[in-house]
């Protein structure tokens, strides 16, 4: 059985009547992953915002979105409150903006944690510090003392997960979490998601425009392209056998892409090794 199911999703500006998202379709498995992948504009973050009643207010949501017997898109505000950030996360991009600047980082997790469980302070700070640990971040109570200035993006996003792996959400929306990040802190991020699915089970939808981490990270994929829904199916289906013109032009490009980086490594190699022996 589904954890989440959408059917017919759509999305309206009523502002000037336009269509940003039509039908989409699509389920989401315990234990398992789910890519949305398309370029900038596509509508992927819309949906997902859609998802918990986070979208804009100029904007007219339609379809079902079931989840535990609940149509996400009817619930009240108050219900849907209680199910936000305890059974459904969500991850933004820019993560520095979920930090307050003016209080520490473990301030600001301690204080979530408290109102979200039956935690006191210092019961709090322990499970965060061990949270921490288990996302590979090293000295997680200096961390704790930092401000969010303080910290790269790939630490912050870390940070957020650790309350994550302590919450064990039923589900993490990810919303383009590695865009802003570089390679190494790409890796520790993807990683971190990764424990997440295999040690608690969470499930996660990851919105992103790069299809080789959705291809390493998840079972199903759904292509999505100018608010309508290209392809979906098994992750091995979508990128080894893509029925869709657009879906192969996405494939094709980033066997390009990295081909390229590849060749360029292995000539940077080969210069390297050329000027050792010179020097020799």
């Amino acid at each position: 059985m589904s954890l989440l199911s959408v059917s017919n999703l759509s999305v309206r500006d009523v502002r000037n009547d336009e269509v940003l998202v039509k039908n989409i379709d699509f389920e989401v498995e315990a234990h398992t992953c789910l890519g949305i992948v398309g370029e900038s504009g596509s509508g992927k973050s819309v949906v997902c915002k859609s998802l918990l009643g986070l979208a804009n207010p100029w904007l007219a949501v339609k379809g079902r979105v079931n989840f535990d017997g609940l149509n996400l898109l009817t619930a009240e505000s108050e219900i849907l409150r209680q199910i936000r950030g305890k059974r459904i996360c969500m991850i933004l991009q820019d993560v520095m903006t979920a930090f307050d600047p003016l209080y520490t980082i473990g301030e600001q997790l301690i204080e979530t944690l408290c109102e979200s469980t039956k935690h006191n302070k210092k019961s709090a700070e322990a499970a965060i510090i061990e949270a921490l640990d288990n996302m590979y971040i090293h000295d997680p109570a200096i961390v704790l003392k930092k401000y969010a200035h303080q910290l790269s993006g790939g630490m912050l996003q870390r940070c957020m997960l650790a309350l994550a792996f302590i919450l064990k959400p039923d589900i993490i929306i990810a919303d383009e979490p590695t865009t802003a990040l570089d390679f190494i802190n790409q890796r520790e991020v993807v990683e971190a998601f990764q424990r997440l699915r295999e040690h608690i089970g969470t499930a996660v939808i990851f919105i992103s425009h790069d299809i080789g981490i959705v291809q390493y990270l998840a079972q199903q994929v759904l292509v999505m392209r100018n608010g309508e829904q290209i392809e979906y199916g098994s992750a091995k289906q979508v990128f080894n056998n893509p029925q869709h013109e657009y879906t192969r032009h996405l494939v094709d490009a980033r066997i390009a892409l990295t081909k390229s980086f590849r060749e360029a490594m292995r000539k940077s190699f080969e210069e390297i090794h050329v000027r050792s022996k010179r020097c020799l």
